[in-house]
C-alpha cells in the first residue's frame, strides 16, 4: 500500500510539473522555484537596487567595507605573486606558465569581495552610476550626485588604503619577498607597470574593468554560492592572464614593489599608471558594460510605480515565489488531498497520534 501511495504522489508531482510547463508562454522563463539564474534584464534591475543601497550606505560602513575590499585584493595579489614568482626557470623559459599560475590564484580577491562583502571602486562604477542615472531619469529623488561623489571618493581612497596597507603589513613586514627569486621579481613590477605611455595603459584598463564587471554580472545572475564563485572566477582569470590593468590591484602591486626597493617612485606611479588606469577602468566598467546593458534592456522601460520603487528586487522575487506556490497549491491534483487523508497515509497517522 505504501508503494502505491508513493507512486501516486510521484505521478501527482509529475502531472503538476507538466501543467506548469504547458502554462508557460513561448520564450517565458521557468517558474521561480525552477530558476537557476537571472536574465540580463533582471541583472540590471538587481544592480540598480544594489547600487541604490550602496549609495545610501552610512559613511562609516562605506569606509570599513572599502578598506576590507582593498585588503582582499592584497590577499589575492600577494598569494598570486608568491605562487608565480617561485620558479624563475619557468618564468624565463615559459612566461605564459607563470602568468597562468598568477591568473588561477588572483580571482580569490573578487570572491572575497562578493561573498563576505566589500566595496570595490571598479565594481561600484557600474552599480552606483547605473542607480544614479535610473533615479535621475525617473525623478525618484531617492539619490543624487552628492551621494555618488561621496561614495566614489570614499571607496577609492579606502581601497587605496586597504591595498597599500595590505602590501605593507602582509607583504612587506612579513618579508615574503625579501629573498630571491621573489625579490627581483617584485622589484621589476613597478618598473614594468610605469614604463608605458597613457594610451596603452588606458586601453588595458578598459578591458580589465569590462571583465571585472562582467564577473560581477555573472555573480549577480547566479542563484547559488558555487555558481557565483565559478562564474566570477572566469573573467578575472582572463584579465589576469592577459595582463590588463586594474587600478585597485595596482594600489597593491606598485607600492609593494616600491617598498622592496624598485627603481621608480610614487610620483611616477601616479602619473604613468594610476591616473590613466583609473580613467580607463571608469570607461570600461560604466560605459562599456553598465551603460550599454542598461540602454539595451532598461532604457525604454516605463517608470516604476511607487510600490515597485519601494520594493527591492529580492522582495519582488519573493512575492513571485509566493504567488507561484499559491498557484501550485491551487492546481494540485485532488487525488493528493485524498491520499493525505487516507487512513494508511503516514501524515494521517501522524495527525491521529498528535490528536
Amino acid at each position: 500500500m505504501s508503494n502505491n501511495n508513493n507512486n501516486n504522489a510521484t505521478r501527482s508531482h509529475a502531472l503538476h510539473y507538466t501543467n506548469v510547463m504547458k502554462e508557460r508562454r513561448k520564450g517565458e522563463r521557468k517558474p521561480f522555484h525552477l530558476k537557476t539564474y537571472k536574465t540580463p534584464k533582471e541583472i540590471m534591475q538587481a544592480h540598480i537596487v544594489t547600487g541604490t543601497n550602496k549609495l545610501l550606505l552610512r559613511w562609516d560602513r562605506q569606509i570599513l567595507l572599502g578598506l576590507l575590499a582593498g585588503i582582499y585584493v592584497a590577499f589575492g595579489a600577494i598569494a598570486a605573486h608568491v605562487a608565480s614568482a617561485g620558479s624563475p626557470s619557468i618564468r624565463a623559459s615559459d612566461p605564459g606558465m607563470a602568468r597562468l599560475v598568477n591568473a588561477i590564484i588572483f580571482p580569490i580577491a573578487l570572491t572575497l569581495i562578493i561573498i563576505p562583502s566589500g566595496e570595490l571602486f571598479t565594481g561600484n562604477l557600474n552599480y552606483c552610476t547605473l542607480a544614479i542615472i535610473h533615479h535621475y531619469k525617473f525623478k525618484t529623488g531617492k539619490v543624487n550626485w552628492k551621494h555618488w561623489v561621496r561614495m566614489m571618493l570614499v571607496i577609492y581612497f579606502t581601497n587605496f588604503a586597504g591595498a597599500a596597507g595590505g602590501a605593507y603589513f602582509f607583504g612587506y613586514l612579513t618579508e615574503l619577498f625579501a629573498d630571491e627569486p621573489y625579490l627581483s621579481n617584485i622589484q621589476s613590477i613597478a618598473v614594468t607597470k610605469t614604463s608605458h605611455d597613457f594610451g596603452p595603459m588606458f586601453w588595458r584598463a578598459i578591458a580589465a574593468n569590462m571583465l571585472v564587471n562582467l564577473a560581477v554580472m555573472i555573480s549577480t545572475a547566479s542563484e547559488d554560492i558555487a555558481s557565483k564563485i565559478i562564474g566570477s572566477w572566469l573573467p578575472i582569470f582572463t584579465f589576469a592572464i592577459a595582463g590588463f590593468e586594474h587600478c585597485v590591484a595596482n594600489m597593491l602591486h606598485i607600492p609593494l614593489s616600491l617598498m622592496y626597493g624598485a627603481k621608480s617612485d610614487f610620483a611616477t606611479f601616479l602619473a604613468k599608471n594610476l591616473v590613466p588606469v583609473t580613467i580607463g577602468n571608469l570607461v570600461g566598467g560604466f560605459v562599456m558594460v553598465g551603460l550599454v546593458y542598461y540602454y539595451v534592456y532598461l532604457w525604454d522601460e516605463p517608470p516604476p510605480s511607487d510600490e515597485d520603487d519601494n520594493n527591492s528586487y529580492d522582495q519582488q522575487q519573493q512575492q513571485q515565489q509566493q504567488q507561484q506556490q499559491d498557484k501550485s497549491s491551487s492546481s494540485s491534483s485532488p487525488m493528493t488531498t485524498e491520499m493525505l487523508n487516507h487512513p494508511s497515509s503516514p501524515s494521517y497517522q501522524q495527525q491521529q497520534i498528535l490528536n
